[in-house]
Parts: structure tokens; C-alpha cells; sequence
């Protein structure tokens, strides 16, 4: 069975990459960067699972017990899955740019340089405001340097990484407006990308996507002119995903020099492939530990439709003191959501299963297709910079539908355009607008 499943995930690697080329083809960037993390997130991990399952009949990872009947079932679906974003990718997907692009030009509205003072003021008192809550939430700022994954030790700490994501605004807004930039909008961008590394490596990958999908709509580039910009922009994400991840997860273990890290668990060092894929992402692990426990209970479950994760997701913004009010509630809504594994962070392919059990296998690759063909189609349509940008957020979040919780993914994606809006007033306190229509 792991030899079938083995091959039916290089299949399944094929697919995807056909469906890469129709998004080359069709010139659209957004299919391209998501088929391409999800060949790396749960393809590249479902192979790496057959690969394990050749020697025995189930293997664990993380939370998640994998039997080889599951993950060939598992791998199945999959492959339906792709079929179906292939066909509609191929029967509804456009590669029209918009004739003209209104070029919206920002100038301040005075020349008083202590005007322009306040606008910074704002947004530092945002970022220490936020750093100050987390710091207080987490425990000590030591918790950063001592703890694996710090974004995990304590609930209440994405309210404040929103709060700090502020910070990225000042040189967001220039970016896309072509203003100059100085050295207090790099000084905020790189201290919040910092504390977003520290905390989520998946939420600074997102910013860093948003950024460059801004520039290709507003700047009408085409893939095959962007081929170096992509790779460097890979090569950035792969840093992050793997060797900072590889350096994080060395706190949790005993690895004091740099051979040990690359010598690591008799000889397989943390930059390893297996090693990654064990213990970095759960891409793949959960669907595939939901569908082998499906299968070996004998039965289907009962769907709850999102509700469960919607509830636990609202419980844990909350500080502790106020959680714990809610103590017999969240014991009732953790029945719900009946995978016994249930990895550190579900993803939107276990979420799937688990909340919608077989409708999933079509739900999942319509929402999947729907975003990134609609939202492809609105950015090569739009003449207006904020209406692309405020597009851009809701697609770089939508990410989470392969790494992350849907209703996560609703929440950041929520969350992420207030502060977007809220960032854009302020800077239009500040900028006057000066319209120039480029034929």
C-alpha cells in the first residue's frame, strides 16, 4: 500500500505542476505561489510519508497516527482534488490586464517636517504598545529565546502580533505609491518582520507574498520577465520555512554547537528532508491521520461544519483570565471536532475532512480555485492601487487554506484589512493624492 500511495503522490506532484504551467500560461501569479507552496507543504509531505510507510504499516507524526490504508485513501482524494482545480482552472482562468493603470501620486500636504513627525509617532505607539502586550502575555522576554515555538506558550498572542503588524504600514504605503522611502519606514518594517519571524514564521512568509503580489498587479509584470525576482523571493521563503525553522526547533533539543545541529538524532541533521517534514509543517499529517482514523473506526463522523473550530478560535483571543470562564464550554466544542490527533496546527485539509467529511473532497477545491482565479481576475481588472492592494491581503491570507485553519484564515484575512484601512487613513491624513491616467 505505501508503494501505491507512493506513486499515486509523484502523480499528484505531476498534476500539480501541469496546473503550474496553466497558471504561467495564464499569467497568474496567485495560482503560481499557491500550487507551489502546496507542492512543498502537503505533496512534498505525502510523498515523504509513503517514503516512511514502506518499512512499517503506520508511522506518527506529531500528533497525528498515519496508517498506510489511510494515507493510499488519503493520497486518492488528494489526486480528485487536484482533478478538479485543473479543470476549472483551465475551463475559467484569464490572462486580460486592464488597458491602463491609474498612477496615483501621494504628496504631503504640508512641508512642515514636524507634521510628518506625527505620523510616525502614531505608528511606533501602535508597534510599542503591541510589543509591550506581548511581552507581558508571553511571560518575559526570555520566553523568545528559550522556547522552540513562543507564539505557542501562551493564547492571547495574536491580538498583539495584529496590533505590531501595524508597523509594516509606513513602508507599505510608499511602496506601492512610489514615495520615497527613509530610514524610520525600514527601521519599523524590519523590527515588526523580526517579532512576525520570532512568533509565526507562516505570518511573515504571507507579509512578504502580500508585498510582492501588490508590486507584480500594480507594476501589470508578467511571470515569464519575473522568473529571477521569483526565485530570490523562494529562496527568502525556503530560509524561513527550513533553516530558520531548523534553527528554532534546535532550542527545544539538546544541540549546543553547530555540530550538533548538523549531526543530529544518530546522524540525521535538523536541515533534513524527514526531519522537516516530521516535525516543521502539517501539511499533509492531518488529513491523512483524520481519513486513517476514519477508516479504522469503521464509520463516518458527524459533520459540525466549521463550528467547533469557529468557537475554539473566538475562546483562545481571549487572555487566560477571561478562558477560563469558559472552561465547561470549550470541553463541549472540543467533542465536536472528532479527529482524536488533532495536529499543533490543523490545516485547512484536515479542517476540511473533519468539518465536512466527504463534501469536503469538492468544497475544498472550488474555495481553492474560486480564490485564486476570482481574485486574479478583480486585480487585472482594477485601475485603483488600494482596492488591489486590499485584494492582495485577502489572497496572501487565503494561504491558509493548505497551511492553517479556515477560521483562522477568515480571522486574519478580517483583522488584516482593518488594520489595512485604518493604516490607509492615516496616511491619506498625511498624503494628498495626485491623479495621473497612463495610457
Amino acid at each position: 500500500m505505501a508503494e501505491n500511495s507512493f506513486f499515486l503522490n509523484i502523480l499528484n506532484l505531476i498534476i500539480s505542476i501541469g496546473i503550474l504551467i496553466e497558471a504561467y500560461k495564464k499569467n497568474n501569479i496567485i495560482l503560481f505561489f499557491y500550487i507551489f507552496v502546496f507542492q512543498v507543504l502537503v505533496i512534498g509531505q505525502a510523498i515523504n510519508i509513503s517514503s516512511n510507510l514502506q518499512n512499517s504499516n503506520s508511522v506518527m507524526y506529531y500528533n497525528n497516527l498515519i496508517t498506510d490504508i489511510g494515507h493510499l485513501y488519503a493520497s486518492y482524494i488528494l489526486l480528485i482534488m487536484l482533478l478538479i482545480i485543473w479543470i476549472l482552472v483551465h475551463l475559467f482562468s484569464t490572462n486580460k490586464n486592464s488597458i491602463y493603470l491609474i498612477k496615483e501620486k501621494y504628496i504631503l500636504n504640508t512641508n512642515n517636517k514636524n507634521f510628518l513627525l506625527g505620523y510616525y509617532l502614531i505608528y511606533v505607539c501602535l508597534f510599542i504598545i503591541g510589543f509591550i502586550m506581548l511581552i507581558n502575555t508571553i511571560g518575559g522576554i526570555g520566553v523568545i529565546f528559550e522556547n522552540s515555538r513562543p507564539g505557542n506558550v501562551a493564547h492571547g498572542i495574536t491580538l498583539c502580533l495584529l496590533l505590531i503588524t501595524f508597523g509594516l504600514y509606513p513602508l507599505f504605503f510608499k511602496f506601492i505609491c512610489g514615495i520615497k522611502k527613509n530610514i524610520l519606514d525600514v527601521c519599523l518594517f524590519i523590527a515588526t518582520f523580526f517579532i512576525l519571524l520570532t512568533f509565526s514564521r507562516m505570518l511573515a512568509c504571507i507579509h512578504l507574498i502580500m508585498f510582492y503580489m501588490v508590486y507584480f498587479y500594480i507594476k501589470r509584470c508578467k511571470i515569464n520577465k519575473q522568473i529571477p525576482k521569483l526565485f530570490m523571493i523562494f529562496f527568502v521563503l525556503f530560509s524561513i520555512m527550513v533553516l530558520y525553522g531548523a534553527y528554532r526547533h534546535s532550542l527545544s533539543f539538546d544541540v549546543n554547537s553547530l555540530e550538533d545541529f548538523l549531526d543530529f538524532d544518530s546522524g540525521n541533521s535538523l536541515l533534513s528532508v524527514d526531519l522537516f517534514y516530521r516535525i516543521g509543517i502539517e501539511g499533509m499529517t492531518g488529513f491523512s491521520g483524520a481519513i486513517s482514523e476514519m477508516i479504522s473506526s469503521g464509520e463516518f463522523f458527524n459533520m459540525d461544519f466549521g463550528v467547533s473550530t469557529f468557537l475554539n478560535t473566538i475562546i483562545s483571543l481571549f487572555p487566560s483570565g477571561i478562558r477560563n470562564y469558559f472552561i465547561d464550554e470549550k470541553i463541549v466544542i472540543d467533542k465536536l471536532y472528532w479527529y482524536s490527533g488533532h495536529s499543533v496546527v490543523p490545516g485547512a485539509l484536515e479542517n476540511i475532512v473533519v468539518h465536512f467529511s466527504i463534501f469536503g473532497v469538492i468544497i475544498y477545491p472550488i474555495l481553492f480555485s474560486s480564490i485564486t482565479l476570482y481574485f486574479d481576475y478583480l486585480a487585472k481588472k482594477s485601475n485603483n492601487l488600494m482596492r488591489i492592494s486590499l485584494n492582495m491581503i485577502i489572497v496572501s491570507f487565503g494561504i491558509m487554506l493548505i497551511r492553517g485553519t479556515l477560521t483562522f484564515m477568515l480571522f486574519y484575512i478580517i483583522f488584516e484589512c482593518i488594520i489595512f484601512l485604518i493604516s490607509k487613513k492615516i496616511f491619506k491624513l498625511f498624503y494628498i493624492k495626485r491623479m495621473v491616467d497612463k495610457k
